[in-house]
C-alpha cells in the first residue's frame, strides 16, 4: 500500500451529489475527483480529475457512489486503498454500511460513517445551518478533528447519531417522504392553477423526490432495515382512514 498526503481529499463518484460535494469542499481545498465513466468528470473544472489509483491514494477519501454499489467496491478495492487513508461514508443508510465497512476494510484503513442531510436541490443556495449526521468509527482524534473543521468552514451542523437512530429517523425523513413523493408524481399537481400553501409544498416535495433517480428509491428501502414498516404503517394508517370515515360519504 501506498502512503497518503497529508490532508489530501478525493471523491470518488461523480454523480449529482458527489459532483456537488467535491465542488462545496473546492471552496475550501483542492479536491481531486473519480468516477468509474471519465465523462462525468471532464466538463468540471472545480476538482482535477484523477484515475482510481491516485484517488485511493488520498489522506480522505469521501464515497459518494450508489449504496447498492458500496460492498462490491469494498471487496474489490479495499486493499488498495493507501496506508493511513480515512474512508468517509455519505451513504443515507447506515447500519448496513457499518456492517460492510467492518466485514471489507483492512485493520490499518480508518473510517468516519456520515450523512449529508441535504442535497444539490436542498444546498442549492449554500450549505448554510443545514446538517450532516457524523458516526466517528474508527479514527484517530486529529484526522476527526480535521473532519469536523472542514464541516465548519462548510457552515454545517454536526449531528452524532449511531447507525441504528440514524436509519430509524432516515425511515420518515426520507422512505417515507420519497414514498409520498413518488406517488404525489402522476397526479400532476403541476398542471393545477390555484395551489394553497399546503399544496405548493407537496408540489415542491414531489419536485424534489423525482429529480433523484429510482435506484435511489429502492436503495432507500432495500438498505434501510426500517423501511419495511414505515411502508406498512403508512398503509394501514391510509386505509382505515378510507375505511373509518371516508366510506361512510362516498363510494370508493
Amino acid at each position: 500500500m501506498m502512503n497518503t498526503t497529508q490532508n489530501s481529499i478525493a471523491v470518488i463518484g461523480a454523480g449529482r451529489f458527489g459532483s456537488f460535494w467535491a465542488r462545496q469542499i473546492s471552496n475550501h481545498f483542492s479536491v481531486k475527483i473519480y468516477d468509474e465513466n471519465p465523462e462525468k468528470t471532464e466538463e468540471q473544472n472545480y476538482a482535477q480529475q484523477v484515475d482510481l489509483e491516485e484517488a485511493l491514494s488520498q489522506k480522505f477519501i469521501f464515497l459518494t457512489i450508489p449504496i447498492r454499489a458500496i460492498e462490491p467496491f469494498l471487496i474489490e478495492n479495499s486493499n488498495k486503498i493507501a496506508q493511513n487513508s480515512i474512508l468517509i461514508d455519505c451513504a443515507s443508510v447506515k447500519t448496513k454500511i457499518v456492517s460492510m465497512f467492518e466485514e471489507n476494510l483492512p485493520k490499518e484503513i480508518q473510517y468516519v460513517f456520515t450523512h449529508p442531510l441535504f442535497g444539490p436541490d436542498s444546498g442549492s443556495k449554500g450549505l448554510k445551518n443545514l446538517s450532516i449526521s457524523v458516526q466517528a468509527g474508527k479514527i484517530e482524534y486529529s484526522n476527526f478533528q480535521f473532519l469536523l473543521n472542514l464541516y465548519e468552514k462548510l457552515q454545517l451542523n454536526v449531528i452524532s447519531l449511531t447507525a441504528e437512530e440514524h436509519d430509524y429517523q432516515m425511515a420518515f425523513n426520507l422512505n417515507l417522504v420519497h414514498l409520498l413523493g413518488r406517488a404525489l408524481s402522476g397526479m400532476n399537481i403541476s398542471a393545477i392553477s390555484l395551489k394553497m400553501n399546503a399544496l405548493t409544498n407537496l408540489n415542491q416535495m414531489s419536485h424534489y423526490v423525482v429529480n433523484d433517480s429510482y435506484q435511489l428509491f429502492e436503495d432507500f428501502f432495500r438498505f434501510n432495515p426500517f423501511a419495511k414498516q414505515i411502508v406498512v404503517d403508512f398503509q394501514k394508517n391510509l386505509q382505515d382512514v378510507i375505511d373509518n370515515h371516508l366510506k361512510k360519504i362516498i363510494e370508493i
